[in-house]
C-alpha cells in the first residue's frame, strides 16, 4: 500500500457515529477524527454507498437532516466517492446474501444467518469498488449477523478485503510507514 492512497469504505454506522459526535464503547471519537483527517488531507480516499444517506436520515440522531448535509459535503470529490445502487451492485448484494444463506446452519440454529439488505449493498459496493479496508461496527452480536462476522470474500474475488473497526493505530499497517498522525 505504500505510495498509494488506500480506498477505505465507511459503513453507515461509522458515518452515524462520526456525525453524531457521541461517545461509543466500540470506537473512540479520536479514532473517527483520525480517519476523517486522513481523508481531508488526501492520505486516503473514502468510499460509501448512496444508501448511507438514507440510513443517516433514519438514524435516531436529533440532528439527522443537518448530519446528512454534512455527510454530502464531506463526500465531495476528491476526498470521497459516493456510489449509486446500480444493477451490478444489486446483483453482487444478491450473490452475497444467497451465499451466506446457503451455508450450513450453525449448531442450535435452523438456518445460517445472512446479511441484511443494506449490509449486503454496502459490502457489494465495497467489493465492486475494490476497496482495501471496510470500516464498520456492525457485527459480533449473537442475535444478529453483521459485516464484521463475514469470514471470507474470496468467493466474490475479494479475498484480501479487510473488515475492521476504524482504529487510529492501524496507520503503519495500512500505509507501510508512520503517517505522522496521532490519534
Amino acid at each position: 500500500m505504500s505510495g498509494e492512497r488506500p480506498l477505505v469504505y465507511w459503513d453507515a454506522c461509522i458515518f452515524i457515529a462520526w456525525l453524531d459526535r457521541e461517545p461509543r464503547k466500540d470506537i473512540s471519537r479520536e479514532d473517527l477524527e483520525y480517519w476523517a483527517r486522513l481523508f481531508r488531507d488526501d492520505k486516503a480516499r473514502l468510499v460509501t454507498s448512496a444508501v448511507t444517506g438514507l440510513e443517516i436520515l433514519e438514524s435516531r440522531m436529533e440532528r439527522n437532516r443537518e448530519a446528512r448535509d454534512e455527510f454530502h459535503r464531506f463526500m465531495r470529490p476528491p476526498r470521497g466517492s459516493l456510489h449509486q445502487i446500480s444493477p451490478p451492485v444489486l446483483e453482487m448484494a444478491y450473490t452475497l446474501r444467497e451465499h451466506f444463506a446457503s451455508l450450513p446452519a450453525p449448531l442450535g440454529r435452523e438456518k445460517h444467518p445472512t446479511l441484511s439488505t443494506p449490509d449486503a449493498i454496502h459490502l457489494a459496493t465495497a467489493v465492486l469498488e475494490e476497496v482495501d479496508v471496510f470500516h464498520t461496527t456492525d457485527g459480533g452480536n449473537p442475535n444478529r449477523w453483521g459485516i464484521l462476522d463475514v469470514p471470507d470474500l474470496g468467493f466474490v474475488g475479494a479475498p484480501n478485503l479487510e473488515i475492521v473497526l476504524p482504529k487510529a493505530d492501524r496507520n503503519i499497517e495500512m500505509f507501510g510507514e508512520d503517517t505522522g498522525y496521532e490519534p
